[in-house]
Order: structure tokens, then C-alpha cells, then sequence
């Protein structure tokens, strides 16, 4: 699981680095993100929700102002009973 996270957080972070310069992060995120939304929909199928979070807070920093990611990230913390987490996040 956190070899998973590492290299998931190391490529979006490589890739979007690099296209910066070749000015084609939208391009590119595109592509991070879909990566990331299956790995999310396949780990919360496994139920590995401490992944899923991990994984929603990274799209999130990447996209603070997302309020699907926000949602999403707040109500996965409320099913793993992390209240005070999730109600942090809603201020």
C-alpha cells in the first residue's frame, strides 16, 4: 500500500513538474487523475480506505478548491469514524 502511494504521489508530482515546462499540465493531470480515480474506486472496493484517503488528499492539494475532493475526502473520514478530521476539513 504505501509502496503504491509513494510511486502514485511521485508520478503525478514528476509528470506535472515536467509539464510545467512543456506547458501541458492539464494534458497530463488528465491522465494522473484518471490513474488515481481507478485506484481509488479499486481500493475502496478492497476496502483499503486508509489508501483511498491518502489518495483523495493528494488530489486535493493538488486541487484545493474541488469541492467533489472535498466532499469525498470528508465523507470517507466520517466512515472511518475520523470526525474531528473530517470536521476540520469543512471549516
Amino acid at each position: 500500500m504505501v509502496k503504491r502511494l509513494v510511486f502514485l504521489t511521485g508520478l503525478m508530482f514528476a509528470l506535472v513538474a515536467g509539464a510545467f515546462a512543456q506547458d501541458r499540465s492539464a494534458e497530463i493531470w488528465s491522465h494522473v487523475e484518471s490513474r488515481v480515480a481507478r485506484e481509488i474506486d479499486q481500493s475502496f472496493e478492497d476496502g483499503d480506505f486508509p489508501f483511498v484517503i491518502d489518495m483523495i488528499k493528494v488530489q486535493f492539494a493538488y486541487e484545493p478548491g474541488n469541492f467533489d475532493t472535498l466532499t469525498n475526502l470528508g465523507w470517507m473520514l466520517e466512515n472511518v469514524e475520523r470526525y474531528d478530521e473530517a470536521e476540520d476539513l469543512y471549516k
